[in-house]
C-alpha cells in the first residue's frame, strides 16, 4: 500500500494560505519517495513547497509559463529538480475534487509521477497519484 504525507511545514504553509485568501492558488512540493524491500514505492513524503508567480481567481489559478520554467531550472541547478514531483493548489472556498482544468494540468504535470493535492478552507483535502510510466494511469 502506498502511503502519501505532508511534513509539518508544508501542511502549515497549505493552511495557513487558505486561510489567507478568498482566491485559489497553487504550489509545487518536493517529495521523498521510499521503496519496501521489494523495490516498490511505498511512500511519497512531501517535504517542501514552492511558490510561483501566478494568477489567483475564486475559481482559476493560472501559474506563469517563465516562473515555472525559472523554478524548474534553479531546482535542477540546486539538486531537486528530480524531486519536484507535486501539485498543490486550493479550491478555496468550494469541495475538494478534480475539476477539469485540474485533469487538463495534471495531464501537463505528469511525466514519470506526479502527487496532487488539493485543499480548501475548511482543511478538507484530497490527493491521488498520477503514473507515465511505462503507461498513463491514475
Amino acid at each position: 500500500m502506498l502511503t502519501c504525507t505532508l511534513n509539518d511545514d508544508v501542511r502549515k504553509i497549505m493552511n495557513a494560505m487558505c486561510q489567507l485568501t478568498d482566491l485559489e492558488w497553487s504550489a509545487f512540493g518536493t517529495i521523498e519517495i521510499s521503496s519496501d524491500k521489494a523495490g516498490r514505492i511505498s511512500s511519497l513524503n512531501v517535504d517542501k513547497i514552492l511558490f510561483v508567480k501566478q494568477e489567483c481567481t475564486p475559481a482559476r489559478t493560472e501559474m506563469d509559463d517563465d516562473a515555472v520554467c525559472d523554478l524548474l531550472s534553479r531546482a535542477y541547478e540546486d539538486g531537486y529538480g528530480d524531486r519536484m514531483k507535486c501539485w498543490i493548489h486550493s479550491h478555496a472556498n468550494m469541495d475538494v475534487f478534480w475539476s477539469s482544468q485540474d485533469e487538463t494540468c495534471i495531464e501537463g504535470l505528469c511525466k514519470d509521477l506526479l502527487l496532487s493535492v488539493v485543499i480548501n478552507k475548511a482543511g478538507d483535502m484530497l490527493a491521488r497519484v498520477d503514473v507515465g510510466i511505462p503507461f498513463r494511469y491514475t
